[in-house]
């Protein structure tokens, strides 16, 4: 359905100030550690990316089934699909051309087996010319034919006491993090002095010590 007032005319209703008495109190959950590892939210990166399974609380609180959802900034289409996801119908607005192709593609339905069978000869295809890009050499094993299998970007930190370098996103904070904890203290792999941050990377006593000192990607091996 491609005209935006035909969607309105067939999902929508018209407002009707005798029958309609909206009166829903404002959302109070807290989501400060909601988890952002669904696969949905995992299988691309993008600033300000919403978890689907959190704008799905909200969409239900604020709607009910059958009504429609408008999202004028819709990135990459989160709130489509948490709006499919709750028997809702969506209206995303967008203007950069990327991320309409992937809101698209989220919120077009598709028989699982088509989808299978479509990735599977697309990787035949590919894999020969992509696989060789993405060769490393594993820090663990020493294999020189391991795969990296994603990669973190990650903020570097200088130790206080000993000036060590120390990885954001190492330590297995990472895994953590993708669960929803947050880390206000990180503690050195070298001395085990343990300090706290502040906002944009600094420390409580040492900004200029404990100040972010760049940023790195980190590759996770297969």
């Amino acid at each position: 359905m491609s005209d935006l007032s035909e969607f309105i005319k067939k999902y929508g209703k018209p407002y009707d100030p005798d029958t309609d008495d909206y009166d829903v109190p404002p959302f109070q959950e807290n989501i400060d550690n909601a988890s952002k590892s669904s696969a949905i939210y995992n299988m691309h990166m993008y600033w300000t990316k919403q978890d689907p399974y959190v704008v799905k609380r909200y969409i239900e609180h604020y709607t009910k089934p059958g009504d429609i959802v408008l999202d004028a900034f819709a990135g990459t289409g989160m709130t489509g699909v948490a709006g499919m996801m709750s028997g809702r119908h969506a209206i995303l607005c967008e203007i950069l051309p990327a991320c309409i192709h992937i809101a698209r593609n989220y919120t077009t339905p598709i028989g699982p087996k088509i989808f299978q069978k479509a990735y599977y000869q697309l990787r035949e295809k590919i894999e020969p010319e992509i696989k060789p890009l993405y060769k490393t050499h594993c820090h663990k094993c020493g294999n020189p034919d391991a795969q990296i299998a994603n990669t973190i970007l990650s903020d570097v930190f200088r130790c206080p006491r000993c000036k060590s370098e120390i990885l954001f996103a190492g330590d297995g904070r990472w895994e953590k993090m993708k669960k929803g904890e947050k880390f206000s203290k990180i503690r050195c792999n070298q001395c085990r002095n343990e300090f706290t941050l502040k906002a944009h990377g600094s420390v409580v006593g040492d900004a200029s010590e404990g100040s972010a000192l760049r940023s790195t990607w980190r590759s996770h091996r297969l």
